[in-house]
């Protein structure tokens, strides 16, 4: 492995496209995908930044995400403070209106009878995530997308710059919230759907079955209070994910639009990740 412990780090690049009579493939060597480096090696880290050439780390991860004892991990310590932004996925509009609002109101009140009894406010976020549990990936997923649209939008802006890349973007495992920015991506660049949805399910046969690793995030989970069914990336949840663009904001295009990244914006992902194919 090259990696000591960095987990589901792979290349997004190399697609083949074709339009027409013309053909073009995604650049290799400009966009990487992860888990969190916060669990790598100096190592790994040295990899990153002097191996890859990475300019720009993109931490999808929320501050309640952050490992005990990041701050000492060569992550925060080797890596230049420059090359990190910081872009948390899930913000109040999504615990409000994704998480706290479509409850059933008998698991408001469960969560609520569990902070007034001094239960615990893990507790409390179990028994409110129930309903998450029962939607599963593909329900957490379009949450995601319906609920964090500033976000994802200034998360994709930065992949407009051509001196921000090569670009390494993460979270936890490198499965959900980075799955959704992949396939968001690959969509820009008009990567079929088959193709994304393969993609995405290389986190479950190489990124999530490893060990220490699975352990970690087993743990992660069941501090969450969510099912270890969310450990899975199987293909009909992004599949699905997709179908949801479609059927709700006509395409992944047209979803795009509508959280404001235009077709201007687009014009400047392709001209920097596609190259012609003679």
């Amino acid at each position: 492995r090259l990696f000591d412990s960095i987990i589901n780090l792979r290349d997004v690049g190399g697609f083949y496209i074709t339009s027409g009579k013309k053909h073009f493939r995604v650049k290799t060597g400009m966009i990487y995908r992860s888990g969190t480096p916060a669990t790598g090696s100096a190592r790994d880290i040295a990899i990153l930044i002097r191996g890859l050439g990475i300019r720009t780390m993109i931490d999808l991860r929320s501050k309640k995400d952050y490992l005990k004892g990041e701050n000492k991990s060569p992550y925060r310590t080797r890596v230049p403070k420059h090359v990190i932004h910081t872009a948390p996925f899930l913000g109040l509009e999504f615990v409000v209106r994704g998480v706290v609002g479509p409850a059933p109101v008998r698991d408001k009140v469960k969560s609520f009878q569990k902070l007034v009894t001094l239960k615990g406010t893990t507790a409390a976020k179990s028994a409110l995530l129930c309903h998450v549990n029962a939607k599963g990936l593909f329900g957490m997923y379009t949450m995601f997308l319906d609920h964090c649209k500033a976000q994802i939008c200034k998360i994709l802006e930065i992949f407009t710059l051509e001196t921000n890349y090569p670009i390494h973007y993460f979270c936890n495992a490198g499965k959900d919230r980075t799955g959704i920015i992949s396939g968001l991506l690959l969509s820009i660049l008009h990567v079929d759907k088959e193709s994304i949805v393969d993609d995405y399910h290389l986190s479950e046969n190489e990124g999530v079955k490893k060990g220490a690793q699975r352990d970690a995030m087993e743990s992660n989970l069941q501090k969450s209070g969510l099912s270890e069914d969310f450990m899975n990336a199987p293909k009909e949840a992004m599949a699905q994910t997709l179908w949801y663009l479609t059927k709700k904001y006509g395409s992944v295009h047209g979803y795009l639009d509508h959280i404001g990244f235009s077709d201007s914006k687009k014009r400047m992902v392709l001209d920097i990740l596609l190259e012609k194919v003679e």
